[in-house]
This record gives C-alpha cells, structure tokens and sequence, in this order.
C-alpha cells in the first residue's frame, strides 16, 4: 500500500532501490497467492531459517565469550609466571646483597677478634674495623 500510495517517489530513488521496492512488492503478492499447505511450509522454512541463524550468531558470540575468558586465563598464567621468574630474580639479587653484607660484618668482626687476640688497643681496633667499643669487648 505504501509503494503504490507514494508510487510518485520511485522515480527519484536510486534503481537499486527501485528493484527492491518491485522485489519485496512481488514478494507480497506471492505470499497472498500461496495456499494454506503452501504457506504452511513457507513459515516453516522461515522460522527454520531464522532459527538457524540465530544459532550461528549465538554460536560465534559464545565462541568469542570462551576465547576472551581463555585469553584472559591464558594472559594471568603467563602474568604470574613472569612475575615469578621478575620476583626470583629481584630475590637473589636482595640475597646477594644480603650476603655480602653479612660477610663483610662477619669478616670484620673476624678481623677485630684476631687483633684483639694480638693485643691490639682497643681505639686501634676500633679505627680499623670500625665496630664500637663495647662490640669488641663483646668479642
């Protein structure tokens, strides 16, 4: 009805648009002069059609859903184990440190205890090992 009330608009569409107009009008008319088996069966097809579709887009929807949620499981796995091996390495340079610290404090005390043993002036000790006093008397 729409086509034929503004039937004076068709001359100015585009002709691809007039095609579709004439196809979809043609496509109406068919419908009206199937019979009731005929129509039946058409609806059928249609809503099998349209079932179909739906199923493809809910089936790639899904499968993008699945492959962010894995994407985003695989990236967390691959952020721990990097962070893993960045907080091992950050470890055993903080290890390092700590030993060499502690073996400059053990040596130096083993130096203190060896000076002290030699007789050495307390003030002197002190002077070349830098501990205090009262830890090398504690020595």
């Amino acid at each position: 009805m729409y086509t034929l009330k503004h039937m004076e608009t068709l001359d100015r569409m585009p002709f691809e648009a007039q095609q579709a107009v004439f196809l979809k009008l043609f496509e109406v008319a068919d419908l009206e002069r199937m019979t009731h088996e005929e129509r039946l069966v058409y609806d059928e097809s249609l809503k099998n059609f349209r079932d179909y579709n739906n199923i493809i887009a809910s089936a790639e929807r899904i499968s993008r859903e699945e492959g962010r949620e894995e994407g985003i499981a695989v990236g967390i796995k691959k952020g721990i184990q990097k962070g893993l091996l960045k907080g091992i390495k950050k470890g055993r340079e903080e290890g390092i440190q700590k030993g060499i610290q502690k073996g400059l404090i053990e040596g130096t005390r083993q130096m203190a205890i060896k000076l002290k043993g030699e007789g050495f002036p307390l003030d002197l000790i002190h002077r070349l090992t830098g501990l205090s006093p009262e830890e090398i008397d504690r020595l």
